[in-house]
């Protein structure tokens, strides 16, 4: 596939997959706020240090793709790289679907009331994080970036929401086996 087409390709996956991540991901937590959003917001600084490194990823891909036309997609790395993005999109887009309407604000979880196990669930802890980590390496490792090293520093603060998250659910029955039986890259 000549690189022209493939760029073309990545342009529209990245415009596609940011519209979905903040339909499906992130506008659903407007609605669940009473008090002011940016307060809480920046109350939550582990939210918010996820929230800033997530669009610094998005405005990289953007920059990179729609301002540096001649940045070129490493040969080598432009086909896996592609496959783990769109893996990692298709990944948090079925968490998000699987948790329909258990989604909670990660922000504001609330005391969490049942433990979901199906789906996706069955197999993997935090779906739409690891979704998020294999879609921002991809792209990464499309453009051979040394930026990927942002996704690490991404994937941590993901790892300190998922022990947050993780903290309030093991009151719920069936946690502990359910943690120790479902794996989860957090």
């Amino acid at each position: 596939m000549p690189t022209d087409y493939l760029r073309d390709l990545v342009s529209l996956i990245a415009v596609i997959s940011f519209v979905i991540f903040i339909v499906a991901i992130y506008l659903p937590r407007m609605k669940h706020r009473v008090a002011s959003p940016l307060r809480d917001f920046f109350k939550n600084g582990t939210a918010a240090l996820e929230t800033l490194i997530f669009l610094m990823l998005y405005a990289i891909l953007f920059y990179t793709l729609f301002f540096f036309p001649d940045a070129a997609l490493s040969p080598s790395l432009a086909a896996p790289g592609s496959l783990l993005a769109l893996a990692g999109l298709v990944l948090a887009l079925i968490g998000r679907l699987t948790l329909r309407k258990h989604w909670r604000p990660v922000t504001n979880p609330g005391k969490p009331d049942v433990l979901l196990t199906s789906g996706i669930f069955r197999y993997l802890r935090h779906p739409i994080y690891a979704g998020r980590i294999l879609f921002f390496m991809g792209v990464m490792l499309m453009f051979a970036s040394p930026l990927v090293i942002l996704t690490i520093v991404y994937w941590y603060t993901l790892r300190m929401k998922a022990r947050r998250e993780e903290h309030l659910l093991t009151g719920l029955p069936g946690y502990a086996e359910y943690r120790q039986r479902v794996f989860s890259p957090f």
